[in-house]
């Protein structure tokens, strides 16, 4: 069975998408930051991402469950960079697809966006959308995939 869901952004809050019966998509989201230890030693911590200032780094996770009874193949997760983000790149190891305009995906450094003045740039970072997943494989029936990304507050 091949499976499309769409994981949503709330404000501070996260939506649990059930876009089919057999599937679901649960979306937690956390801020990280730096703590310099006693010993001098900086570690990253992550918190429910309740408060967030501008240039928090923000961390999406976002857990895949077929609930159906034989493998869903095919899986392709898109998610929205919700206003007031900037993606800061993905913790997956395939990296995932974006897109500048909610049609055309691909990776980063293979976009365009169109100027004011009617001419092409390079995309930036900042001017990711959405982003989205293919799995390359099967999940089995009861089973998770997980994907990550990160964003800053504007």
């Amino acid at each position: 069975m091949k499976t499309l869901l769409s994981g949503l952004f709330l404000g501070a809050a996260c939506a649990v998408l059930p876009l089919a019966a057999h599937a679901g998509l649960k979306t937690e989201v956390f801020v990280e930051t730096s703590v310099v230890g006693a010993d001098g030693v900086a570690r990253t911590t992550r918190a429910p991402a309740a408060r967030a200032v501008p240039g928090d780094q923000i961390l999406y996770v976002l857990t895949f469950r077929n609930e159906a009874a034989k493998p869903a193949e095919g899986v392709t997760i898109t998610n929205p960079v919700p206003q007031g983000l900037t993606f800061a790149g993905s913790g997956d190891e395939a990296a995932p697809l974006v897109s500048v305009d909610g049609r055309t995906f691909g990776p980063l450094d293979r976009l365009t966006v169109r100027k004011a003045d009617g001419s092409s740039a390079p995309a930036a970072a900042g001017d990711v959308t959405q982003i989205r997943w293919t799995l390359p494989q099967a999940v089995p029936a009861g089973g998770e995939a997980s994907f990550t990304f990160r964003a800053t507050l504007k």
